[in-house]
């Protein structure tokens, strides 16, 4: 189980990775309101912050949950680097 929270975590931190500052800052705080055990600032020191957390919230579910959160996650992720720029600036406010 472990290997497959360290494989589900090195995706979910990439994916993060690839989404521009504004979409991963916007990403954080939806994970953060998700679950309160994973608070990481978007920061340059967010990658390390990320996979510490995650690792500690997934490795205590059960399999099931893991994969829950897992696509849960993975299609947020998603979402955040398919939304359109004007409704990024209308959710947050800003312009990236």
């Amino acid at each position: 189980m472990q290997e497959m929270i360290e494989q589900i975590v090195m995706e979910i931190v990439s994916g993060v990775g690839e989404l521009d500052p504004v979409r991963r800052e916007m990403f954080l705080i939806w994970l953060e309101s998700h679950t309160s055990q994973v608070r990481c600032a978007g920061d340059d020191g967010y990658a390390d912050c990320l996979a510490e957390k995650l690792s500690t919230w997934l490795g205590a579910m059960s399999v099931a949950g893991v994969l829950w959160e897992y696509r849960l996650v993975i299609g947020e992720i998603e979402w955040w680097s398919e939304l359109e720029q004007a409704a990024i600036e209308r959710i947050g406010g800003v312009q990236a």
